[in-house]
């Protein structure tokens, strides 16, 4: 109810404001073709309401506000103000607007070219620095009031704060906005100073429809391909699931065969189909955790100290490390806290230890350090390996992209999914003495 009354005040005022500037001033301005301009001023707005251009993935916008600039400088405010919102409103009943919201639009046009016209001081005559500057104010206020009626009733329809939606209105379209106000001042001087250069700009509309055609193809196949990715990872998700429970039957089963009395070639077989079940169970462990993240599923945050999150990895990579000869330890300076979803975290940080142990030559250490930089809760892992070739560093993140000493590909793109999630950034520096990989996280 409140939104509609302010729909039809808005309209009420638009007819008492064109009524009294009708009444007031209606002087023809010094132009050839006055009637003939003002209609085919009138008409770019209706074509351009009707065609709008995309200018993000979610958003479209009308190239009428510089017709409408350019009249609203060109003639006397109630002159310009009836035909453009005239053909506002044609426009919305074209595009099968209701009533109510094309009667809105149209006088939302009307208010807007009148404060312009207004602010303006009349009809351009002359090209001087001081009718330039009046046109850029004219400009200003017309996209201003638009601004103001639009955001209001966005916000009654949303019941939101009308601040805070006209604040983000202007925050997500002030440059196009800003753009679309130059070039109506661009047009009403070009119009008076040399009304055949006028006609220039419109070579550009061609360029404008292509790239606006190439948007619309981007979009679309953006959307088939996050509509084949999420179909890829619901297909992951059940698959994982679903194989899960198989292979744990199965490993059960092998353990209970490897410890019946078997000959030795056979126990050597079944000791080799245990240890590939495990891969194939590890595996599809990791795929389903990284079908997880890219489910986006909520995060269960806790406050918890990184330190003791460090200390359960070094227990338990300990036998690990100790079998491939390498030192695990690690250092900090805790109490260091941050805001985690504890179990995904700690698989992150794994994937990272494990990656480092992997790596690293018998004799030398793995450590993790936990600390801040600068005020950002920290982890890092750091190892004594070979390091990373140059060309292999931008893509170790990429999933199956695996290092020289095999595994699955998959640790370092789980880490860097998990951590992304948290808001926080995962980063890599490498020499032929080693890897250092940082993860930063943000204040809990």
């Amino acid at each position: 109810m409140r939104l509609r009354l302010f729909r039809w005040g808005v309209v009420g005022a638009s007819l008492v404001a064109l009524s009294a500037s009708l009444a007031l001033r209606h002087r023809m301005p010094a132009l050839p073709w006055p009637g003939v301009l003002a209609f085919l001023l009138a008409g770019a707005l209706f074509a351009a309401d009707l065609n709008p251009v995309r200018t993000g993935p979610n958003r479209k916008a009308s190239l009428g506000t510089a017709p409408a600039i350019a009249a609203a400088l060109l003639f006397e405010p109630a002159l310009a103000a009836l035909p453009l919102g005239l053909a506002a409103f044609a426009a919305n009943r074209v595009l099968r607007r209701g009533w109510e919201n094309a009667a809105f639009n149209a006088a939302q046009v009307t208010l807007a070219t009148l404060a312009a016209g207004w602010i303006g001081g009349g009809p351009l005559v002359d090209v001087t620095p001081g009718h330039f500057f009046r046109g850029i104010a004219a400009a200003i206020a017309f996209s201003a009031v638009s601004y103001l009626l639009s955001g209001v009733a966005l916000a009654l329809l949303r019941d939101q704060r009308a601040a805070t939606t006209i604040a983000d209105g202007v925050r997500t379209s002030a440059v196009q906005v800003l753009a679309l106000d130059a070039a109506g001042v661009m047009l009403a001087v070009l119009l008076v100073a040399a009304p055949v250069a006028a006609l220039l700009p419109l070579a550009a509309l061609p360029l404008v429809y292509r790239m606006n055609l190439a948007l619309e193809a981007q979009l679309k196949s953006n959307e088939r391909l996050a509509v084949v990715l999420a179909s890829q990872r619901r297909f992951l998700t059940d698959v994982s699931h679903h194989v899960g429970n198989p292979l744990a039957t199965i490993r059960t089963n092998l353990g209970l065969l490897v410890a019946a009395p078997l000959a030795p070639g056979h126990l050597r077989a079944l000791r080799d189909a245990d240890t590939e079940a495990a891969r194939l169970s590890e595996l599809w462990r990791r795929l389903r955790l990284l079908a997880e993240t890219d489910e986006d599923i909520p995060l269960r945050l806790q406050v918890v100290d990184l330190v003791e999150v460090a200390s359960d990895l070094v227990r338990a990579f300990t036998f690990d490390a100790e079998r491939k000869g390498v030192a695990l330890e690690s250092t900090g300076s805790g109490p260091v806290t941050a805001a985690i979803d504890v179990d995904l975290m700690r698989q992150a940080a794994a994937g990272l230890v494990e990656n480092a142990i992997r790596h690293s030559p018998q004799g030398r250490s793995v450590r993790l350090f936990v600390g801040r930089d600068g005020r950002f809760p920290m982890i890092e892992v750091s190892d004594e390996g070979p390091g990373i070739e140059g060309e292999r560093i931008g893509s170790i993140f990429e999933r199956f992209q695996k290092g020289p000493q095999g595994g699955s590909g998959l640790g370092l793109a789980i880490a860097k999914s998990v951590v992304e999630r948290h808001g926080g950034s995962l980063r890599v520096s490498s020499t032929p003495a080693g890897s250092r990989f940082t993860i930063r996280l943000p204040n809990p």
